[in-house]
């Protein structure tokens, strides 16, 4: 009977000892994460070679990585025909983005020191931002993962960026839909008729006509900045932002991007001369080509007489995502622009927001499949008596991925839809650019060169005394220039000195060889082809703890092993010690 219970204590202690173990080895993996993410950012208000002034370093530290953007810059042309708001020149490096670490924080000069020469043209007079990037192992996304608003005041917000060394499993939403450029606000007008057209654009105190959608320009044709307010009405798109409608409560036009922004519709009560409407956001690709990464721009106002009128649609924002893979279970990832809502009797419709930009570097995606979208949003419904006065879409927006296999992406870039008048003046957005293959993520001065378990995508694990420790799995190399020297090492200290670790590499799968007496380190360090000094990334160390083995495990149960309904247990005795 002794003998008996002596066993089932031992073999209960070694199961609680098995359960409890991974908890302990592996605490809080994956990172569950929801809600809005990237709040550490701030706008570049000075440019030099290898650092930024801001206008604050609060959040930032020495060794962070960090996404440097130019959100604007465009200059327009601003004569007052039918040509303004199309873009003729860029200041700056307008939608030109660069992943690059921080070497120093200097709180008094607001100074941030980078470890390598910036490589975009940048304009702080066009809106750059820095904005820290988040970091995770395995992401698991539990509610809708978003970013701050874009914000013209601070010259921030709108853009989502996430580095995830292993995977991304998207059990919400990833989305930035409406975090783009700001859609006009309503406003009361005067609701005169117009019968010609006279201007494309009126100063903000002007109430004629509804307010005009933002987007990236930042100029006038002589480069001098946009004086905030002079352009703020009236029908011409100003670059990417929809045209407010004219005269008698007109519709607002789709705010552009990678795909032109619709027309609004026509007057209310009046000849409906179908030019007065609010004009589409301009498509960015016919000046700048294929690889600018920006937000959506907003779609143009109407206005009011009576009742309300909707604003116009915010574009999308931008997401940046950089892993080994992503899988879905239920979850999007989108970058949508924002749908105007109704407009009611007495109020003129307004323009849907383009869609924005989505960016993402994986090696691979779920069998499941992933859908990204980068749709337009829809323009305003009106109701019956001014049903024509409805908004235009807005363009659709841009899905830039690395050639890996992406036959598991579902993508879509569809221009939004007019108001749902039939018969109406009011037009569609234009699509946008779906699945460009030839991303390589703009890594200045590192890789993205990530080592985790090949069992459970951590940064730790467990073997016993003598066992070969397990797989490892690394990430494609991204970043730098081919071809690549690859040594997997180890080291008994977490500080070194490390030596080379012999194993057996299947893909990006490294299997080690030799059995281990002590707990070790291990890492993957890259060499790449850089010239004139080429660039050496040491990943982030997996450290496998080694275990002695236990011997003479048994309980002493001499004392008796029968005890009531609360009462206390007895005290137990290793026999050996």
């Amino acid at each position: 009977m002794n003998r008996i219970y002596c066993f089932r204590i031992k073999y209960l202690l070694v199961f609680l000892s098995l359960v409890l173990l991974p908890v302990l080895l592996y605490p809080g993996v994956p990172k569950d994460v929801s809600g809005v993410i990237n709040q550490v950012r701030a706008r570049v208000t000075a440019v030099g070679a290898d650092y930024v002034i801001l206008d604050d370093v609060t959040g930032f530290a020495p060794g962070d990585t960090v996404l440097v953007i130019q959100m604007k810059g465009v200059a327009i042309i601003n004569d007052n025909n039918s040509n303004f708001g199309e873009i003729q020149d860029n200041v700056g490096d307008v939608g030109y983005y660069e992943f690059i670490i921080i070497q120093l924080v200097e709180a008094g000069p607001l100074k941030i020191t980078f470890y390598n020469n910036l490589k975009g043209g940048y304009n702080a007079e066009s809106f750059v931002q820095l904005v820290r990037v988040e970091s995770y192992e395995t992401l698991k996304v539990t509610g809708e993962l978003t970013c701050p608003d874009w914000d013209i005041t601070s010259g921030t917000g709108g853009v989502l960026a996430l580095f995830a060394s292993d995977k991304v499993e998207l059990y919400s939403d990833i989305n930035v839909s409406g975090k783009g450029f700001r859609g006009g606000l309503n406003a009361p007008i005067t609701g005169t008729c117009v019968e010609t057209i006279d201007s494309y654009f009126f100063s903000e105190a002007n109430t004629r006509s509804g307010r005009k959608g933002e987007g990236i320009a930042s100029h006038d044709k002589i480069l001098a900045p946009l004086v905030p307010g002079t352009y703020a009405r009236g029908i011409g798109a100003i670059a990417t932002g929809g045209g407010g409608g004219d005269g008698s409560l007109a519709g607002g036009g789709g705010g552009g991007g990678y795909g032109f922004g619709g027309a609004g519709g026509v007057e209310y009560g009046c000849s409906e001369f179908t030019s007065i409407s609010g004009k589409g956001g301009k498509k960015i690709t016919a000046f700048y080509g294929d690889t600018t990464v920006i937000m959506g721009g907003g779609g143009g106002a109407s206005g009011f007489i009576s009742g309300s009128a909707p604003n116009g649609g915010n574009g999308g924002g931008i997401i940046f995502i950089m892993t080994d893979s992503i899988y879905s279970f239920g979850g999007s990832i989108k970058a949508n622009g924002q749908s105007a809502s109704f407009a009611s009797s007495g109020a003129g419709g307004a323009g849907g927001g383009a869609a924005g930009s989505i960016v993402i570097s994986s090696n691979g995606y779920g069998a499941g499949g992933v859908t990204v979208q980068a749709n337009g949003g829809s323009g305003s419904n009106a109701a019956t008596g001014n049903e024509k006065s409805i908004g235009g879409g807005g363009g659709g927006g841009f899905i830039w991925i690395s050639p890996a296999d992406y036959s598991m992406l579902t993508t879509s870039v569809i221009g939004g839809l007019a108001g749902n008048f039939t018969g109406s003046s009011a037009s569609d957005g234009v699509n946008g650019f779906a699945l460009k293959t030839n991303l390589q993520m703009r890594l200045n001065g590192f890789l993205f060169n990530t080592v985790v378990t090949d069992k459970d995508g951590n940064l730790l694990d467990s073997i016993c005394l003598g066992q070969i420790p397990r797989p490892l799995k690394a990430s494609v190399p991204v970043g730098g220039t081919l071809p690549f020297s690859i040594y997997w090492e180890k080291s008994y200290s977490a500080g070194g000195p490390w030596v080379s670790l012999s194993g057996t590499l299947s893909g990006t799968v490294f299997t080690p060889d030799q059995p281990e007496a002590a707990t070790i380190w291990i890492r993957r360090r890259i060499v790449d082809s850089s010239s004139p000094t080429a660039i050496e990334d040491i990943s982030k160390s997996v450290k496998v703890i080694v275990h002695p083995l236990i011997y003479d495990f048994e309980i002493d149960n001499s004392t008796g092993d029968t005890i009531c309904y609360g009462q206390t247990p007895l005290t137990v005795d290793p026999l050996v010690t």
